[in-house]
This record gives structure tokens, sequence and C-alpha cells, in this order.
């Protein structure tokens, strides 16, 4: 294959990949290329240089989770254009924030996409209630088989209380605390104002009434009134307690109480967030709505470093009991690689989010040579 053809080929398997699950529509990918034999060489990363670190993922939990799930959109449309992993290879640095993986595939004439490419484009977050209907079992049974070895798979739907109560609590910290308030506020735009805007939340996908956004529109303006109980309780209401309640199932999906001890944090979030998204794209196939709640980061970032934690002393006290709580009715500590999400038919249709470009940098320097150059860096 000529350097042309490649260049193609790898520009179509980006435009799909690219509508991989991504925490607040960040899309936090850097791709390098190239050519390797007959195949293909792939280094995913996290463009940490340039890119605005959230304050609700300062320990990049969520952002080597989306690594995951962009992992896999490449695995799926790779088989779409005859071409299946040879391996796969997650490169851990001194933070999460430095992982890396490495991806060959080699070309197959057997390969065959068990998701199709539209699928995969045409998957939607709907944050509005779903139908009061549930989703069948032998569903269900479809994204059970899809888990690793490592990973459990938790129906808390019996404990939607309990699971409502966790998620209200890490909401209402996130909107009471300023920093990370403003944080939420920078990722939620208004596409009449802000056309060519290619990352974060548009506002008609958060499944807020049309007053509650004019509501959260002002706010974002007059940061005076970042502070508003009325906003934020209704907010709560529309955007945790009424899409819980009228939901199919609740999921927690993590790692497993007894996992191998020489697997890494980036390997465990890497690992939950390729079967994530491959959950997510069977539901898709079969017509039925997703909507992660990333509550838990919260806790992961305050307890892997609690002393470089931005939360003052009442809200690490509310933070305490929260993981408390949730360790003792649930049995989940909320720090271990992990993901909160509900699924139902959906009542109404949504907007996609907007995804940017994804060019990958051609390299002539494999992966290999890549991560010990990482490594050299970090010794030193």
């Amino acid at each position: 294959m000529d350097q042309r053809a490649a260049d193609r080929l790898v520009e179509e398997w980006l435009n799909s990949a690219k509508w991989a699950a991504s925490g607040g529509n960040q899309q936090l990918w850097h791709v390098a290329v190239r050519m390797a034999d007959s195949g293909f060489e792939f280094h995913v990363s996290i463009p940490t240089r340039d890119v605005k670190r959230s304050t609700a993922d300062t320990m990049g939990a969520g952002a080597v989770a989306s690594l995951g799930c962009f992992v896999t959109c490449l695995e799926e449309v790779g088989r779409s254009l005859n071409y299946v992993v040879d391996s796969i290879r997650v490169i851990s640095g001194s933070d999460l924030w430095s992982t890396a993986i490495r991806l060959y595939f080699k070309p197959s004439s057997l390969a065959c996409a068990t998701i199709d490419v539209a699928t995969i484009r045409a998957r939607r977050t709907n944050r509005f209630p779903y139908k009061d209907q549930r989703v069948p079992d032998f569903v269900i049974k479809k994204i059970r088989q899809v888990l690793l070895p490592e990973l459990d798979l938790i129906d808390l739907t019996a404990s939607s209380d309990k699971v409502i109560r966790f998620v209200e609590d890490m909401t209402l910290l996130r909107m009471g605390n300023k920093v990370l308030f403003s944080d939420l506020l920078d990722e939620v735009f208004w596409r009449g104002e802000e056309p060519n805007r290619s990352t974060g939340l548009p506002e008609d996908t958060l499944g807020l009434s049309r007053l509650l956004r004019m509501a959260l529109r002002f706010t974002k303006r007059h940061p005076f009134f970042i502070h508003s109980r009325l906003v934020h309780g209704l907010s709560l209401y529309q955007s945790v307690r009424r899409p819980l309640r009228r939901s199919s199932h609740i999921f927690f999906l993590g790692l497993k109480a007894a996992v191998p001890s020489e697997l890494s944090p980036a390997e465990g979030w890497v690992n939950v967030g390729r079967a994530f998204q491959r959950i997510w794209l069977i539901l898709e196939q079969n017509g039925v709505s997703l909507q992660p709640f990333a509550a838990n980061l919260i806790l992961v970032n305050h307890f892997a470093d609690c002393e470089r934690t931005i939360l003052g002393r009442s809200d690490i006290q509310r933070v305490q009991k929260s993981r408390d709580r949730l360790q003792f009715d649930l049995g989940i500590d909320g720090i271990s690689p992990g993901i909160f999400f509900r699924i139902g038919y959906p009542l109404v249709s949504v907007a996609g989010s907007p995804r940017k470009d994804l060019k990958a940098e051609q390299s002539q320097r494999s992966t290999d040579d890549r991560a010990d150059a990482i490594q050299r860096h970090q010794n030193c």
C-alpha cells in the first residue's frame, strides 16, 4: 500500500473512531500511526501539554477510561476495514496522565465487524427520563458476555434510592464547590453562541428543561449566583433524581474485588473503558439508551492524593461519609476503576455532541521506541 492510500485509510479509520465516549466530550486523544510490515501500529495517548485538565478529573482516571473507549472503537472500525488487532499494550507512566496504548493491526480477510460503523457514529448520551419499559434479559446477557474476567457488572436497580443519594451527594458537591462548578460551566455551551465549538457539552443534551437551561446560562454569565440553592435543587431533580427513577436498569461496571496484583491502575481504567464502550455499542444496536455517571471520580481524585485536594474541610467530611455509605450499602469502594450508568428505552431523541477533526501524526518510530523515550524522560 502506498503512502497516499494509507493516509486515506487512516483518515477514514479515525473519522469513525472519534465518536467514542469521552467524559465531558473533551476528546483527549492524541494518535500517532506508522505502517509496520503490512499492517498499522497506533500509539494513543493523552495530549497533556495543551489540554485543560478538568478539576473533577485531576488524576486523569476519566481520561484514561476514555482512552479505553477510543481503543474499542478503533478495534471495531478496523474490523470493518479488514484489519484485526494482533496485540495491545498499555504503557503506564509516572501518573495516569502519562498512560499510552500501543495497538498493532494486521490485515485479515476473515475480519468481521460485530458493531457497524453507523452504530458508532449514531451513539448518543441520552440524559432524559426513559420509557417505563424494562430492557429484556437477553440484551443484558449480551452485555455481560463481553466482560473481561477481571470485570464485574453489578445490577443496582433494586438499590436505586441508595445510588440516587450517592450521585446526588457528588453532584451537589460539584455544583456547590465554586472551582468544580466553574469547571462544569466551562464544559457547557450554547450551539447558537459558539457554533464552531467542537468539544464540551451542548446545553440541549443535558436533559434539562428550557427554563432551567436559561437559569444555567444566567448563572454562567453572573458567577455571583453560582451558589444558588434553587438552581442546584432543580438541577438535581431534573438531571439525577427524575432520570434515575425513570430507568430500566442501573449498573456499576468495575473491577472485581480480587483482581491480579500486577494489574496497574492505568490498565484497570483502560479495561473498564474498553468494556464500557462495547456495552454501550451493543445497547445502541438494540435500541437501548445509556447515560453514564462519573460521580465516583470526585472520590478517586480526593482519596488518591488527599493533601492536594481542592475540597474544603466540610466537603471532605461529606465525601468521606458518601464513600463509607457507598461501601456499606453497595459494597463499592468508589475509588477503584469503575463507572455508574443507567439504561432504558428513550422517550425523546437527542442531538449528538460535536466532534473535532482527529488527525494522526505520521511516525517512523515504533511504540516501543516511544515508550523507552517516555521512561527515560520520567527517570531524569
